[in-house]
């Protein structure tokens, strides 16, 4: 432990337990002795100073009075000061001293004189203002069981007024000692609270805390045994500061303070960086020191084709039965069709695939892929039969439809919930079930989920595939994410640039459009044979 000190003392004298009735009028009934101690008018004192290994001894003194009594110089005031630092005055009543001498630590001599104390006439030394004194009185030192009392003369002579004493005496210890010294430094890893155990006295005005020399502790509880002190912040990678401590202009501690470097726990199973304690996982592990890792299920990315067939009237009712199936299809085929380079490979334990090439939201139950793939299969059979049969069979065609369409929304899967929303540019997906949301973006793009890992490419015409449970947000000019039955999308360059669909209203849009397309080609049909009809 790196201790330092300096040892202050403080020697106090008092007069004779009995009280002075007028101040400088004291009688001591023990001796039935009668003092008169009263200052001269204009007149002021002198005091020496003495200084030596053992410290500094400075003493300001009056004959009797008040600390409070000093309207002026003409009047000495009673005081007394620490060698250091400076505090209040304290009244020390009577106090006589010249040459002090320390002869050790533990014994200090005062040798006084007939030149110890002078009280000056201000008046030119004008005798008429001169008054003659004579006192005699008790001096006691140290306030302890072994007192030593020595007999005092006071007068005045050629107007400085004097006081003599006749022998010297020694006495023991300091009535006080005060020892300003550092014991140690408490820390609390990873916090800038510092506390700084020793002793530093009263004042904490005067008490300067620094760490290398530039940064300031800033002191927030302040104790003569204790202080509490604030820095910047703790530093996480530990090491050796130097801490000094000033009291005043005398007293200084430079102390070497060890800081221990903030670890994290496991040392993130060597799968991550640990910053201040937390660990950052690298991709595809999460938990408070990585011991988790990401299952991501194997995901086939498949694309759609749609073929428009142009041709004669007899021919436009298959093209508009096609068209009413690829609309009933939507929904699985928005999926983007420019995943289709990679509609073969799935991506195993791989979560992103990159390969160069206004506030709104929507909301929509879940269902599993396939689920919504054989229902919109359904969907597009039934209107396919439908576009071949009378409208009687095609009433009841599209009743079937829309039973297997009800059905599949009972399935106990399909219980689920998946939000869309575009916040600041950004297409936000959330599903509270346990398939994964799958996004493909197009240009300068990058998806985020709170799992903990990042899809990122930087490239202006690259495509990149994201998949993430639960939830994710990706950020791209063009980006199309599918959860379910729902799928939302989000271009810039479109004048409606978020839009977001489920396969269940599209089933139902493509019965509708199934029956205007039956519909309409019964009025052609009509239409044909009356202009045939007129012709002939």
């Amino acid at each position: 432990m790196d201790q330092q000190q300096k040892t202050i003392s403080e020697f106090l004298f008092f007069i004779t337990s009995n009280q002075a009735s007028n101040l400088c009028q004291i009688t001591d009934s023990s001796r039935s002795q009668y003092y008169n101690f009263t200052i001269p008018s204009n007149y002021n004192y002198e005091t020496n100073i003495t200084d030596n290994e053992f410290g500094s001894f400075k003493y300001l003194f009056n004959l009797c009075g008040n600390v409070n009594d000093c309207p002026n110089n003409s009047q000495s005031c009673q005081k007394f000061y620490y060698d250091y630092p400076l505090v209040q005055p304290r009244i020390t009543g009577l106090l006589s001293t010249g040459v002090v001498v320390v002869l050790s630590e533990g014994r200090v001599e005062y040798n006084y004189q007939s030149n110890n104390i002078s009280i000056i006439n201000n008046n030119d030394n004008n005798s008429n203002d001169c008054l003659t004194r004579y006192s005699k009185y008790t001096l006691l030192c140290n306030n302890n069981t072994n007192r030593y009392f020595n007999d005092i003369q006071c007068f005045t002579f050629s107007c400085t007024y004097t006081c003599i004493v006749k022998t010297f005496y020694a006495c023991p210890l300091p009535l006080q000692k005060y020892e300003y010294r550092y014991n140690e430094t408490r820390l609390i890893k990873g916090s800038n609270i510092i506390t700084i155990i020793g002793r530093f006295g009263l004042d904490s005005s005067i008490l300067d805390l620094k760490f290398n020399n530039t940064i300031q502790c800033t002191i927030i509880q302040f104790g003569e045994f204790q202080v509490q002190c604030t820095i910047p912040s703790y530093p996480p990678w530990g090491g050796t500061s130097n801490l000094a401590i000033k009291i005043g202009n005398d007293f200084i501690s430079n102390t070497n303070i060890q800081f221990d470097p903030i670890l994290c726990f496991n040392t993130c199973s060597n799968r991550g960086i640990c910053n201040l304690g937390q660990c950052n996982c690298n991709f595809g592990w999460f938990g408070s020191y990585c011991q988790y890792r990401f299952n991501w299920p194997s995901t086939t990315w498949a694309s759609t084709t749609t073929t428009t067939t142009t041709g004669s009237p007899s021919s436009s009712s298959q093209s508009s039965s096609s068209s009413s199936s690829s609309d009933s299809s939507s929904s699985s085929s928005s999926s983007d069709s420019s995943s289709s380079s990679d509609s073969s490979s799935s991506s195993s334990d791989s979560k992103c695939t990159s390969s160069d090439s206004n506030s709104n939201s929507c909301s929509g139950s879940g269902s599993s892929s396939s689920n919504s793939s054989s229902s919109s299969d359904s969907s597009s059979n039934s209107t396919s039969s439908s576009s071949d049969s009378s409208s009687s069979n095609s009433t009841s065609s599209s009743s079937s439809s829309s039973s297997s369409s009800s059905s599949s929304s009972d399935d106990p899967i399909s219980n689920h919930t998946a939000k869309c929303s575009l916040k600041k540019g950004s297409l936000e997906v959330v599903y509270d079930g346990d398939e994964y949301i799958k996004c493909t973006t197009r240009g300068k793009s990058k998806c985020e989920s709170p799992g903990g890992y990042e899809c990122e490419t930087p490239t202006p015409k690259a495509t990149l595939k994201c998949s993430a449970p639960k939830q994710i947000t990706c950020k791209a000019a063009n980006v199309i994410c599918r959860v379910g039955n729902m799928t939302c999308s989000y271009f810039d360059d479109d004048n409606d640039p978020f839009s977001c669909t489920s396969s269940s209203s599209s089933s139902s849009s493509s019965s509708s459009s199934s029956s205007y397309s039956k519909l309409s080609n019964y009025y052609y049909t009509i239409l044909i044979i009356i202009v045939g009809m007129f012709w002939c």
